[in-house]
């Protein structure tokens, strides 16, 4: 009886699988001419083999990331009410910038005329509300510790750039913790990706017009606002409660996409412009990188689709303050045809093939 059962069981899903592969079998379609003509083209596809390079030369911290923190000082112990306002001014602050990550206008500047940046990216300062606690010491020592983060130790060396030491850490087991993390870090890494967008030609979907992709100085030109743009949101609950059950054998610790956002290139040349100027800034620390555009890349797995997927965390003096530099992210890089594709329709498409697959 016992092997009856089994027999039936795997006879069923592999019907079950059959049918979700018709389901999505045209966007597979798709996907996979897409990857032919990228592979077909000699410019292209030299292209692709410098973007597995700049993959397999930046440092990535494991194989195998994880969601660690570990508990850091309580705020009766800071030094008089002064930490405590500055506590209050950047939450204070926190607030408009999660309300400017919705709503306002983009944040578009131009070069001066001696050519320089004035864009507002600057390294360790990711927003203008730094209200980090200042030390006695800190203009005595630049390379004293500036703060405890969720398992790192963060530093300046000489060069000005974060060193990262491990210390006592515990993964993550709370859902709570994690979501709780990941709404305050997806504001600091939506505006972020912005300003890298504004140095690469990256392009964000318009809503109402879901086959339609601009650049945010290109959505200003046409009136647009930020509303009119489909940026990034945290992982559904329920999304997240599968992911942990299906694929990660119950470890909260392991989903590091609960905060993410993604970028749409028209050509791999902007693709690698955008990962290298994620590579040179000080603020970031890969964790792992998925680069879904390599030829021995299984498509299976993705019913064809494919993207470069980051996993990151954000050492900036806002994500010091609130122990959230160790925080890991997800930053997806997609070329404009397979963005195309991925619409709402064919993503509800996937979701099908994907909890058919027990993904």
């Amino acid at each position: 009886f016992i092997l009856l059962s089994c027999g039936v069981f795997s006879f069923l899903n592999y019907v079950y699988h059959r049918q979700s592969l018709q389901l999505i079998g045209q966007d597979k379609t798709v996907y996979d001419s897409l990857w032919s003509s990228l592979v077909g083209d000699p410019e292209r596809q030299a292209d692709l083999a410098k973007l597995k390079q700049l993959v397999d030369d930046i440092p990535v911290i494991s194989q195998v990331p994880m969601q660690i923190f570990r508990p850091r000082f309580q705020l009766e112990t800071w030094e008089g009410g002064h930490r405590s306002s500055k506590l209050h001014q950047w939450a204070t602050g926190l607030f408009r910038l999660q309300s400017s990550s919705s709503h306002g206008s983009f944040p578009v500047r131009e070069t001066n005329s001696a050519g320089s940046n004035t864009h507002g990216f600057h390294p360790r300062s990711s927003s203008a509300m730094d209200s980090r606690p200042e030390s006695k010491d800190e203009s005595t020592n630049s390379n004293q510790s500036q703060g405890d983060g969720l398992g790192l130790s963060c530093q300046s060396n000489a060069s000005g750039e974060h060193a990262l030491g491990p210390k006592n850490t515990h993964l993550i087991s709370s859902m709570h913790q994690l979501f709780s993390q990941a709404r305050i870090v997806q504001c600091i890494l939506r505006q972020r990706v912005r300003q890298w967008s504004l140095h690469c030609n990256g392009k964000y979907c318009v809503k109402d017009d879901p086959s339609t992709f601009l650049t945010l100085r290109e959505a200003r030109a046409r009136g647009l606002k930020v509303d009119d743009l489909k940026f990034g949101k945290l992982k559904s609950p329920s999304r997240a409660l599968e992911k942990q059950l299906r694929c990660y054998n119950g470890m909260v610790a392991r989903l590091t996409d609960v905060a993410r956002e993604a970028l749409v290139f028209e050509s791999v040349t902007d693709l690698i412009d955008c990962l290298e100027l994620i590579k040179s800034d000080p603020d970031v620390v890969v964790h792992h990188i998925k680069n879904r555009y390599r030829n021995d890349y299984n498509p299976n797995l993705t019913a064809g689709y494919r993207d470069l997927a980051l996993n990151i965390s954000l050492v900036t003096n806002d994500t010091i303050l609130l122990n959230l530099e160790q925080h890991i992210c997800e930053v997806q890089l997609l070329l404009q045809g397979f963005a195309a594709v991925r619409s709402d329709q064919g993503h509800r498409r996937y979701i099908t093939f994907r909890n058919r697959s027990g993904q």
